[in-house]
């Protein structure tokens, strides 16, 4: 059944939703889908993001800000000594770690990983 189904019969959905639905949620989301209104993605400290949220439970309902706004944190680990070596290859062949041969990179704080937080809203 859902084979039947193309990107015309979604567009038009969503275009019949913009103008009928009262469920004020699904609108706001069918706008933004057809105007190109696009959620809003912006990284930065915990303190901001707390911020925002107040902010923005100013300005949407309980039920519209369960729905149209996101938080979260991740995480990137440029670097592991335990199992991402680096090693460079002298002209003897000889294989050495790049941490035991330069103190120019600061391995170190590579190593540690980078958390960022972010929250996702509509423009």
């Amino acid at each position: 059944m859902f084979c039947n189904i193309d990107d015309a019969d979604i567009i038009f959905m969503l275009k019949y939703f913009v103008q009928h639905s009262a469920d004020n949620v699904l609108k706001m989301m069918c706008e933004a889908l057809i105007y190109r209104k696009l959620f809003h993605v912006e990284f930065n400290t915990q303190e901001y993001i707390q911020q925002k949220i107040e902010q923005l439970k100013e300005i949407y309902s309980d039920d519209e800000f369960q729905y149209l706004v996101s938080t979260g944190s991740t995480s990137n680990n440029m670097y592991s000594t335990a199992k991402d070596n680096i090693y460079i290859k002298f002209k003897d062949n000889k294989l050495v770690d790049i941490a035991s041969i330069t103190e120019q990179w600061n391995i170190d704080a590579l190593a540690n990983p980078m958390v960022k937080h972010y929250i996702i809203y509509p423009k």
